[in-house]
């Protein structure tokens, strides 16, 4: 096997691992609980969250 299809065989499993792990989290998702981006700025005083 090449090692780019070997590559692109372990990159397609891991974008189907990161999929899993988003849906997983989606379901228990609550916007009622969600922190805005101005209150995570606020939290950690990051100035890399913004938004260029």
């Amino acid at each position: 096997m090449k090692k780019c299809l070997k590559q692109e065989r372990l990159d397609e499993l891991e974008n189907l691992r990161v999929e899993e792990v988003a849906e997983a989290r989606l379901i228990n998702f609550s916007p009622a609980q969600a922190i805005s981006h101005d209150d995570m700025r606020a939290r950690y005083g990051q100035e890399a969250l913004t938004v260029s």
